[in-house]
């Protein structure tokens, strides 16, 4: 043990970010605990010109919008190896996915996020290299997600040991967390379970669901089959904005007691928000946090969840539907509801399987069905999330094995 702190005040006395070749069997993440296929790291913040900047990680910053156009944005850098290779993060303040009226119910607490309150979250690149994008919390350590040369990588904290300001982190790429969910669906011995629990209409609205299996990437692809050859002048893109309802269950506020389950949400709606900004989609989707309610009893009236997913949707949307101001200009009105849960959703099952997600297609404009609900299994929650929104404005999947990733 000594030795491996001496190795590790070596490294950040050079200002290099360091990685573990060999993973000791106590090394899990702080959230994606079920992940074993990864590398150790130590991140290091620098300047921009790479010069260190102590051993702190967490940052934070000004959620109010800067009021001045022209004053300069807070940067932040930080150094990290990725497969083995020195890497810098260029990041800039990420805060318009979080309401300036957010509010904060807890139990029968309520309590209103200050529109100057102090974030964590960043969004940014990784210098040098073109199409790069990241999407990171600086609350706690490192926590987001990484797209890099084509591949998307996942960072957070190592769930080891005391939690000093130089830790390690533990970084795995999005198929680690894949297998490992088909490990536990092989020892089930369930046949054709599928991650997405989304039944789809027989006849299919025109707009598409792609998710790639590796990357994760979300597209929606618009108007479905066209006759011959024909081709249709391309939609102007438009700016959107979903106002969203976060809420965790009491399976989720229990397991994250130890730790700030609002700033765990949060940092990965900060993800989801980055994945629905992707150049790919075409329309620029501003997805926006308006309210956050955190269940501490199971016995809250009028919500039911079980582990069969589809009566838990029913419940939740009934539920979501009765909280939800009737009128759009209330600061509290959202779009769409999401929930988020530890419980083993199953769809159209009482048994426990490999389900992640269930919603609704096409009930974004139906006050009663824009909905979903989410198992949350680690950081890649965002990518279930995403998919599951994905589903609410009537997107669908273009071939159904691609939802099993």
């Amino acid at each position: 043990m000594e030795t491996l702190i001496s190795i590790l005040v070596i490294f950040i006395a050079l200002g290099t970010a360091s990685v573990y070749d060999e993973k000791p069997s106590a090394y899990r993440g702080l959230y994606s605990q079920q992940v074993d296929d990864f590398e150790v790291t130590v991140p290091q913040k620098v300047t921009p010109g790479g010069r260190p900047l102590g051993e702190e990680l967490s940052h934070h910053h000004e959620q109010q919008r800067r009021l001045k156009r022209d004053a300069p944005l807070e940067t932040l850098h930080y150094r990290l190896k990725v497969t083995g290779e020195d890497e810098i993060l260029d990041l800039e303040p990420s805060s318009a996915f979080i309401s300036p009226k957010l509010r904060v119910h807890r139990g029968v607490r309520t309590r209103k996020v200050s529109h100057d309150k102090t974030s964590c979250h960043y969004r940014g690149v990784v210098r040098n290299h073109r199409g790069s994008s990241v999407a990171l919390s600086a609350c706690n350590g490192l926590t987001g997600v990484l797209r890099l040369n084509g591949t998307e990588y996942w960072l957070e904290p190592a769930a080891v040991g005391a939690q000093t300001p130089s830790r390690p982190h533990i970084l795995f790429r999005r198929d680690a967390a894949t297998r490992h969910r088909k490990r536990r669906k092989r020892k089930r011995k369930k046949k054709h379970e599928k991650n997405c629990g989304t039944r789809e209409p027989p006849r299919l609205p025109a707009a598409k669901l792609e998710w790639a299996p590796v990357s994760g990437q979300v597209k929606v692809q618009g108007r479905g089959r066209r006759r011959g050859k024909h081709r249709s002048p391309r939609s102007v893109s438009k700016e959107r904005h979903v106002e969203t309802l976060l809420v965790a269950d009491a399976s989720m506020v229990e397991f994250h007691q130890d730790g700030d389950v609002e700033m765990y949400l949060l940092t990965v709606m900060n993800m989801v928000s980055a994945l629905y900004q992707d150049p790919s989609i075409g329309n620029f989707v501003n997805i926006v946090v308006v309210k956050i309610v955190l269940i501490e009893d199971d016995a809250e009236e009028g919500l039911n969840i079980t582990i069969n997913a589809d009566r838990a949707l029913d419940s939740f949307c009934r539920w979501q539907q009765a909280q939800n101001p009737s009128s759009d200009k209330d600061p509290q009105h959202h779009d769409v509801a999401i929930l988020v849960t530890r419980k083993d959703i199953c769809a159209r099952q009482n048994t426990p399987c490999s389900t992640l997600g269930v919603a609704h297609v096409g009930g974004m404009c139906q006050p009663a069905r824009s909905c979903n609900i989410n198992e949350d299994n680690g950081i890649t929650l965002a990518h279930t999330i995403a998919h599951e929104m994905g589903h609410n404005p009537a997107a669908c999947h273009d071939v159904d094995q691609l939802c099993m990733s």
